[in-house]
């Protein structure tokens, strides 16, 4: 199709031809006038520019004539056959435009992302469940069970790392009786996540009701279900946070005991926080929990509590009298963690879990253990 620069040029041009042909038709007029206002010479200088004059305003009549015939004809062709084929291109447009449209906006992502807002992407999204899964009320049940719940995480964890070393309780201050009923635990935990809150906060239950409840809880980093911590045969509270590092930074970590001892919340608050908040980049988060288990429980949980790529849990049980070492990771993930070593190995002192992928919550991983002395 001519656009209306292209059209206007075209018409300028007919114009002006138009002018040129008329011009030459009215200088042939004028000089067949000029030559009939003279009698024909006797001189035969005077007869030769007599005839040549004549036979060009001849020339130019005939010249003007034709020249006008052909561009009228050739004009009207011309036209007809670019209106014939911009109507073909129209046609095969009329047919070739859904195509257009659905792969240059709704298959593109960017696209996608600049003219959804979050109410017609969740339809869009349940839409596609359906056209999957070929069953509108599955397509429902899971969007509402399963991604509803999924969306609602603000955080995204990376590299989610705990490792954990299982040791004999060395401190002076404790019984023996207290020393053989029990193991200490250290968790050394990382992670990558870009900061939500200007406060960063823990929190160890007595109730393994409360912990299910805060679980969930993104207010929370760390969110622990430790009965034992919270027993009457320690003079305080066995649960400690330490070595809190962002960024390779230290930051204190204050302790509030409340709730008659069944419930222990601990923050970090820094004007550094607020910073992290701003730029939105992701901070590396560590620090250490110390705490207690019981050598008859013969088990210990690891929580994943929001979405994480990337999590390692490793179990050390070298400094202990153990027999048999195995795990059970319920990852909601791609595919199956790594194990090693492998669990066919015999007597092993020490696990590692490792998952690549994404991991949802809830996921987690049980290590379980049979005593050897008790």
């Amino acid at each position: 199709m001519k656009s209306k620069k292209d059209k206007a040029e075209y018409e300028i041009w007919s114009l002006s031809v138009d002018k040129f042909l008329l011009g030459l038709l009215c200088l042939s007029f004028l000089l067949s006038i000029i030559l009939r206002l003279f009698p024909d010479p006797e001189s035969e200088t005077y007869n030769f520019i007599y005839s040549t004059i004549k036979l060009v305003s001849d020339s130019l009549l005939t010249s003007s004539i034709i020249g006008y015939i052909f561009e009228k004809i050739i004009r009207s062709k011309t036209e007809a056959k670019t209106d014939a084929v911009v109507n073909d291109k129209i046609n095969s447009l009329k047919s070739d435009l859904p195509s257009i449209i659905t792969k240059s906006v709704i298959l593109k992502k960017e696209s996608l992302k600049e003219l959804l807002s979050d109410d017609s992407t969740d339809d869009l999204f349940l839409a596609c469940l359906e056209n999957k899964l070929k069953n509108v009320n599955m397509a429902r049940q899971l969007k509402k069970s399963f991604f509803s719940e999924i969306f609602k995480y603000q955080s995204r964890w990376r590299d989610l790392n705990h490792k954990i070393d299982i040791e004999e309780i060395t401190d002076c201050n404790l019984s023996k009786l207290v020393k053989n009923k029990y193991w200490k635990f250290v968790d050394h935990i990382s992670y990558e996540t870009v900061l939500k809150t200007s406060t960063i906060k823990f929190l160890c239950l007595k109730e393994y009701d409360a912990f299910f409840k805060y679980l969930k809880d993104e207010s929370y980093h760390s969110v622990w279900g430790l009965k034992t911590a919270f027993s009457d045969e320690f003079e305080e509270l066995y649960f400690y946070i330490s070595n809190l590092r962002i960024n390779g930074k230290t930051y204190t970590v204050n302790r509030n005991i409340k709730k008659d001892r069944y419930q222990a919340e601990y923050e970090a608050r820094h004007i550094d926080f607020n910073d992290f908040i701003q730029n939105n980049e992701p901070i590396l988060i560590n620090y250490t929990i110390e705490s207690i288990i019981r050598k008859k429980s013969n088990a210990i949980n690891i929580q994943v509590p929001v979405p994480s790529h990337g999590v390692r849990v490793t179990f050390d049980f070298q400094k202990v009298d153990i027999g048999r070492l195995s795990v059970f990771p319920y990852f909601t993930s791609e595919s199956k963690p790594n194990t090693t070593p492998p669990e066919n190995i015999v007597n092993r002192k020490s696990i590692e879990v490792h998952q690549p992928d994404w991991v949802f919550p809830t996921s987690g991983i049980t290590c379980v253990w049979q005593n050897q002395s008790i």
